[in-house]
């Protein structure tokens, strides 16, 4: 992909890499979200990074970004929490009212 001097420059200033440096770690992801693997549709991948090191981690979709880290931030016990939590295999409800439990198909249907 090539830059254009506006888009080299904000690479730049603010995360210090150049446009070809971008392109080799968009090549190194295969040209992916580094978390979602989504493909960048109209907005290019956003430059991932640390805010108190400056450590670049990687590009991101703007879903990955903004919602999944911007909210959660980078705390690796919050993600292995839930990872558990949708595996299933630290289910305390499943403690509580048994692997037999559904839930009723009238509130599946209107899921649906």
């Amino acid at each position: 992909m090539s830059c254009d001097k506006a888009r080299e420059r904000h690479l730049r200033i603010t995360y210090g890499i150049t446009c070809e440096q971008y392109d080799a770690i968009l090549e190194a992801q295969d040209g992916r979200c580094a978390i979602c693997r989504a493909r960048p549709r109209k907005i290019r991948l956003a430059v991932d990074h640390d805010h108190k090191t400056g450590t670049i981690w990687g590009l991101l979709c703007s879903k990955c970004n903004h919602r999944l880290l911007g909210q959660h931030g980078r705390d690796p016990d919050k993600y292995q929490r839930a990872m558990l939590y949708l595996d299933g295999s630290r289910s305390h409800v499943r403690t509580v009212l048994g692997d037999a439990h559904r839930v009723p198909e009238i509130v599946k249907r209107r899921a649906a």
